[in-house]
């Protein structure tokens, strides 16, 4: 059986569009693990301005 693959993303200049992407990114699922690279509260806030529920594993 194969593993599925390893994918990381950061999110970039955080006053970029990098976290909105994160943000939209982590409410679908994928046949990878997705690792996000981010501040974690930078995330969620942009997740609370965008009015989206985000769920964060550290």
């Amino acid at each position: 059986m194969n593993k599925p693959p390893r994918i990381a993303i950061t999110a970039g200049e955080p006053a970029g569009i990098g976290l909105d992407l994160c943000v939209m990114l982590a409410q679908h699922r994928f046949d990878a693990n997705i690792t996000i690279i981010a501040d974690q509260y930078a995330l969620l806030a942009r997740a609370a301005m965008l009015n989206v529920p985000l769920n964060i594993q550290p």
